[in-house]
Order: C-alpha cells, then structure tokens, then sequence
C-alpha cells in the first residue's frame, strides 16, 4: 500500500488530494528483479528551491513558475511491487521482462536527472513495460493512462501521456479521484479472478499432458511388444515349413533306405552261404601260415635280445676298465696325500719338540729370581718395535737415480717415541713371558690354520672313500683305510687343545675317545634355551664341519636379513630356534638338531670362526664382533677396489679386476696399522697360497703375481667359496678383540690389590686409555653408560664405586676392541700408479 498526500497552496483553501493504489495479497516470484529499497526519502516530490514569480493576481503561472506541491513518497516492501499475474507468465515473456528489469537496474543515467526529468523517465519506463506482449499489458496500459491523467495535464490530448511542462498542472482544480480508486479496485478482483482461472487452466493442461506423454509411452511400449510377437510368429511359421520340408525329405531317403536293407540282406545271404564254403576249404592253409609266422617273430626276437646282450656286456666291460683306472688314479693320490700326511706329522713333532723346549724355557725363566734380558738382543730379535721406512720402498723416481745410486738398505730407526716406551713398559712389565707368549699364540694360530686344512682334506678323502665303497662290490678290501690320517689329525687337534688350554674331548677321531651315538639332554627347566628343551636321550648325528659351517653362515644371513627387515635385534638362540622350528616343527626333532649343533660346535671350537658362533650363542661375547668381521672384510674389498682404480694400466681395470700381490701387502700395512709384522707376515703367506691355487693364479706382463679381487674377498653370494685369506683375517680379528678384552681384565685387577671385586670408574677408564692411547672420549663414554645401570644413570659420576665384574660384563655386551683394529680411511699404496720408465 502506498499513499501519496499533496497538499496544494491556492487561493481557495487547502485540502489534503489523496491518491491511492491498492495491490493484491499475491506474490511474485521475480520481485527480486526489482529496484532495491530506498535508504532514504525519495526526492522527487521536493519543493524546488527557484524564487516564485507571479504575473498577476489570478495566479495565471507557468508550470515552471508554479509552486510544486510538497509531496513525500514512502516505499514499501519490494513484495508489494510485485505484480499477481507474474507468477504464471510463460517461458517467453517472463524472460522479455526479466531482460527490461535487468536493464533498468543497471542503467544509472537517470540518477544524475532533475526530479521533473526522472519522473519523466519513470514514465517512459513503465510505457515500455505496458509496450511488451503479457498476460499484464492491459493493466499496465491503464495503468499508465491513469498515472499521467493524474500527473499530467492531457485534456488536450488524444491519448494520455507525459509531456514536459505540463506536471500536476491540474491538481490545483482539486479533482477527486475516488471513481478511479474504485474502478481499480475493481480491475484488481477482476484480475485476480482471472489470474485464478488461467492458473487453473494452466493446472488442468499440465495434468493432461502427463496423461498424454504416459498414454504415449504405454502406446510405443505396446508396438513394441507387437513387433516382438510378429517377429516370433514369421520365424515360427518359416520354421513350421522348413521342418515339413525336412519331413518330407526324410521319408524320400526312408523308402530309399528300405529297398537298400532288401538288397543288403539278399547279398548277405549269399556272402554267407560262400564264407561257409571257402572256410571248409582253407581252414588248413591259415593254420600252416600263422605256425610260420608265430616261429619267424620268436626267431626275431632271440637275435634282438642276443644283440641287447652284446651290447650291455661291451658297456660292462668299458664300465669295469674306467672303474679300474679310477681305482689307481685314487690309490695313487691317496698315496700321495698319505706322504703329505707323514710329512705334517714331522712338522708336527718338530712343533711339538720346539714347544718342549719353550716349556722348559720359560720354566727356567720362572726359576730365575731377577731376570736380566738383554735389550739390545730382545730389540733386535722383536720385530713389533721395528720401524720401515715407506719412502724407501717405493719405486725409484727417475731412471738417473737408478743408474747411478743405489738404494740405501731397509734399516730399523727409533723415532716413534710412544712406541717405545710403550713396548718398553710391556717388557718391563712381563718380564719377557709375554714375549714368549706372543711367539707362542702366533706359532698356535698357525697351527689352527693348518689343522683346518687337514680336516677339510681330511672330510674330502671320507667321502670320497664312501662312493668308491658303494660303487665296487666287495667292500674295502681293495682300497686302504684312513686311520693314519684320523690318527694324524687327532694327535694335532689333541697338541692344539693342550696348547691352547682346550679340554682333552675336542679330539672325536680319537679310537679311544669315539663319540657316542646318543646325546643325554638337559631337561625341560627354564633355564635351558628353547632349541635345548628335551627330556631324555637324542640321537647323535655326527655332524661334519662342512655342515656345521653351512649351518652358521645360513643362521647368520638369515638373521641379518630378518633383523634388517624389522627394525629390531633379535638373540642369536631366538633365530637359531626359530629356524629350527620353522623347518621341522616337532620339538623332539629341533632339540635333536639343537644338541647336534651344540655338540659340533664344541668339537671345531679350535676354529675361530666356529668359536664366535659358540661364544655368541652362549652369550659369552657380543654379537657385534660377528657385524665388524663383515664391516672390516666390505672395508677391505673397498680398499682393494680404490686401489685397482689407482692402476695405470687400462687392461687390470676390466672384470675380473686384478690387483698385484706387493701392492695388496703395502695396502694392508695402512688398512691394518696396529698388526705386528707376525701377524701381517701370516697375512702375506695366505695370500701366497690363495695366488698360487690353479683357479687363482694369473700373471702379470712383466711376470708380477696379480691376484683378483673377487677371489680374495668373495660377494657376500659366494660366501661358500671364501678361502684362506678370509680365514687369516676372520681369526686374527677375534683373537685381537679376545686378547684386548683379557688385558683390559687383568688392567682393572691390578688396580684391585685387595681383591675386593670394587673399583672406582675413574679407575676402569684408566685401564682402557692405557691399552688404547688413541680411544675417544666419545667411545669411554659409551662404553661407561653400558656399564651403568639404568636406575642409576645421572646419580653416578667418575668416583663411584662399582663392581667391576658385573660392569664389565655389562660393557661387553656390545662391541669393544682396539680404535686401531682396522683404518677404513687408509690410503692404497700403489707402485704401478704411473707408467713404467724406460731403464
């Protein structure tokens, strides 16, 4: 609802003119796209601010002159703007509207016009609407004739429409307009009945259109079913009158068929009547011909198996003579092998004499109260203070200083200091016992070495001793027996346990001492690990060292593997038991195989390789030793492979990658900085074997030893075929790290005069830095914290007291050795880096 009050200035009076305009209840959907509601009075009825002139009396005023009445529009709501019949505007025409509501929005021309000039464009506006074609138009159209006869003066006019200078130019008249009022009061129930009926209309036609696209989709859905049935009915009859068709022909061949089976029959008949004729007459004759051919195939047959016979015998024959020549090919080298045998048993006994003599030696050197030694004969005769210069073992640098100067002789100097003195302080020390010592662990390790070798030739001679037993009837009375041999290597295992302080049982090929075929278990008790847990007696299995080895390089792969794979460390008894039990799954058979390891383990424990598995499994000693031989032998091929890229010439770079023996020996002087001249003297001799084996020797241009590289240190995929070289250095590692451990034992015992079992950790700190000067206070630390229980990690400090046997256990539970055990930064030493110079 809008009202419009205009009160008019004139001579009779004023009274307010009211102007009314109604619109119905109904809402349209677009009032949207309307113009947005005034924040503020409208303007347009404002009176103007021009001085009033009048030219007489009478008021006679032009429209300009004339006074604007002072009227004051309010807006409503947009929703009352909306006019009811846009609701039911078609698809068309409601666009048509929205485009001319879309443009007066945007256009914003008119904002900057008089109010006089907008009124007027307002008026052109709703004249373009009342133009559009719509269900409205007629309303619009009156509408608009009702606004400009109420706005404008268009007495003189045909038609009513806006014309300047003639605005409210006859509100002065005072005109009441409550007919127009009720004639649109009027026009708007009548619109609304309208409006009510079209949308009624609109309803019903909409309802019968669903009704006729339905009867239109059930209509083609019945053609369809139609088309589908006809289809069916044509095949049915073209089917109906291919089978008449067949009929038909089938009783054409079925008479044909009949008078066959007459001529058949009649020709049978008398085939019968002949084949009763012909066989009185030559039942004879058959038989005579099938008695020949019955004795010409069992003739046949006696010729093919004469000639399977011949055949069979010539093979036997040739079979009999190979077997012959291989018998004394065999008798042969096994005579060969006894001789070599004999030969190690004098080496033996000349280790055995020599090892008398070193007995009495030193009971001698006990005897003596003060022992004197003389220190010019102990440093000659000690090679771990000797001294080589390495700038005198390189190559001559120039062909003039080969010529004419000869190369000063290899001398001894005594420059390193703390060397010395810390030698001087071993001797002092020791009184020389340790010297003897020395000699005597490394005449020992030889000896393992050795004692390795006969066992695998030992094992090789056995099974080849077994297949020439099964393959030759009679048994072995043709071939000689193995007991030297056995005998040969019991006497050494039994010399090395003595030696070394083994027990009398590590020597199973011993008559008097044979193993047993049964192994009496522990129990069930917790205590006992899970691979152990038997009750009663298990069967002995005899296990070779060769099957024993293949055992713990598997379990240490595996375990490797596994643990690389979960992230965490896993006991070696776990995996071992967990491998068991994965293959065989019975616990009787795990423990059978468990004692059987177990009981082998303690029959080779005189190889050091053997050795740590048995330490590891009993937790005498840490894993990690086993990790550091795999890191020192990656280091060493690593080392080996810089030096081969180090080479000059293009030909020992190709695959297999070579290197010379005398640049290996001065490479591992650097890699091993810590080894005495024994130890890399013993290096030096396995090197020497492994160059001179068949499969590994190659020569060099100029006659050199070249050795290859993948045959010294093997991928870890060939490990089954690591050879002497890997041993050496496997066994020297471990006794260097057993050795380090026992001196660091005695170290701490000597700073416990009392005996007491405590010491302070300032005093085991002490002990390490003394064996190894060259320790990190990282790695003290470390090693220190391991020690330390976790309860009281942060309340100790360096003076506490501790019990050094548990603390030292607790330290050994990871890795300690030397700093200097191995240099993973050392540098090759080549001499064949650069070309050969012309001499």
């Amino acid at each position: 609802m809008t009202t419009m009050h205009s009160p008019t200035e004139g001579s009779g009076g004023c009274r307010p003119h009211k102007i009314a305009i109604t619109k119905g209840n109904g809402m349209s959907s677009d009032s949207s796209n309307l113009p947005p509601i005034l924040s503020e009075t409208s303007k347009l009825f404002v009176a103007s601010t021009k001085a009033t002139k009048y030219k007489d009396k009478l008021h006679c005023l032009t429209a300009r002159d004339r006074p604007k009445p002072e009227l004051v529009m309010h807006r409503t709501k947009p929703e009352v703007f909306a006019p009811f019949m846009t609701q039911s505007l078609n698809h068309a025409q409601h666009e048509q509207l929205k485009e001319v509501l879309h443009a007066f929005e945007n256009d914003t021309t008119h904002h900057c016009l008089r109010p006089v000039d907008r009124l007027y464009w307002y008026f052109g506006l709703l004249g373009q609407l009342a133009s559009h074609v719509s269900p409205i138009q007629a309303l619009l159209r009156q509408v608009h004739n009702v606004l400009c006869d109420a706005v404008y003066d268009s007495s003189h006019l045909q038609h009513p429409q806006a014309t300047r200078g003639k605005e409210y130019a006859h509100l002065a008249h005072q005109v009441e307009y409550d007919h127009i009022d009720a004639d649109l009061e009027q026009l708007q129930a009548q619109l609304k009945v309208e409006t009510l009926h079209y949308r009624t209309q609109s309803d019903e036609r909409e309802s019968l259109k669903k009704l006729l696209e339905k009867a239109k989709k059930s209509q083609d859905k019945m053609e369809e079913e139609l088309a589908q049935h006809a289809d069916v009915l044509r095949r049915d009859e073209d089917l109906y009158e291919h089978l008449v068709g067949d009929e038909a022909a089938l009783d054409r061949k079925a008479s044909l068929h009949r008078l066959q089976l007459v001529e058949a029959k009649s020709m049978l008949e008398s085939v019968a009547d002949k084949a009763l004729a012909m066989r009185d007459g030559f039942q004879d004759t058959m038989c005579i011909l099938h008695d020949k051919e019955r004795e010409e195939k069992r003739a046949n047959e006696a010729a093919q198996t004469l000639q399977e016979l011949q055949r069979e015998h010539a093979k036997l024959v040739d079979e009999s003579a190979s077997l012959s020549r291989d018998i004394e090919r065999l008798e042969a080298q096994l005579d060969a092998d006894q001789k070599v045998v004999m030969d190690k048993r004098t080496e033996l006994e000349v280790a055995e004499a020599d090892f008398a003599d070193i007995t009495a030696n030193s009971a001698d050197l006990q005897r003596t109260h003060t022992p004197r030694p003389k220190w010019e004969c102990v440093f000659k005769g000690l090679p771990e203070v000797a001294y080589v210069d390495p700038a005198l073992q390189g190559p001559p640098k120039t062909a003039d200083k080969v010529r004419h100067k000869k190369r000063p002789p290899l001398g001894r100097t005594q420059v390193f200091v703390k060397e010395m003195c810390h030698w001087l302080q071993r001797i002092q020390g020791d009184c020389g016992m340790s010297l003897q010592l020395a000699r005597l662990t490394n005449e020992t390790e030889a000896a393992r070495l050795e004692l390795s070798t006969l066992q695998t030739q030992m094992e090789l001679l056995a099974r080849r001793q077994k297949k020439q037993i099964s393959t030759i009837p009679g048994g072995i009375g043709g071939l000689p027996s193995l007991v030297t041999v056995a005998k040969t290597v019991a006497a050494a295992t039994k010399l090395l346990g003595a030696a070394t302080a083994f027990p009398s049982d590590s020597s199973p090929l011993s008559p008097s001492m044979a193993p047993k075929d049964f192994i009496t278990a522990l129990g069930t008790t917790p205590e006992i690990p899970q691979f152990l847990r038997h009750t009663g007696r298990v069967r002995n299995r005899h296990m070779t060292k060769t099957e024993l080895e293949k055992i713990l390089r598997m379990v240490w792969s595996g375990k490797k593997a596994k643990e690389a794979h979960m992230g965490i460390k896993i006991p070696l008894d776990e995996y071992l038991y967990e491998v068991l039990k994965t293959k065989f799954g019975i616990q009787t058979i795990v423990a059978e195989w468990g004692y059987n390891i177990l009981h082998a383990l303690k029959t080779y424990s005189w190889d050091s390789e053997v050795e740590l598995f048995f330490l590891c499994l009993t937790g005498a000693v840490s894993e990690a030793i086993h990790d550091d031989q795999e890191l020192l032998l990656d280091e060493c091929r690593s080392l080996l492979f810089r030096l081969n890229d180090s080479y000059y010439d293009a030909a020992l770079k190709r695959e297999p990658k070579c290197v010379h023996l005398n640049d290996v020996m001065a490479t591992l002087h650097n890699f091993f900085p810590m080894k005495t001249p024994l130890q890399l003297k013993s290096i030096e001799r396995e090197l020497l074997r492994e160059t001179k084996s068949k499969d590994k020797s190659v020569q060099g241009t100029a006659g050199e030893a070249l050795v290859a590289i993948d045959d010294l240190l093997p991928t870890k995929l060939k490990k089954s075929s690591r050879g002497y070289f890997v041993k050496i250095l496997r066994t020297q590692h471990f006794k260097e790290i057993q050795d380090y451990l026992a001196l660091l034992d005695r170290k701490i015992r000597e700073t416990d005069p009392h005996s007491s079992g405590r010491v302070e950790i300032k005093q085991i700190k002490a002990a390490m830095q003394s064996i190894d000067v060259a320790v990190t206070d990282m790695w003290l630390a470390e090693c220190i914290s391991r020690g330390i229980p976790k309860r009281l990690v942060g309340h100790m400090d360096m003076s506490s007291v501790v019990e050094y046997r548990v603390f030292f256990k607790k330290m050994n539970l990871k890795l300690m050795k030397h700093s200097l055990n191995f240099f993973p930064k050392a540098q090759p030493t080549s001499f064949h880096s650069a070309p050969p110079t012309a001499t």
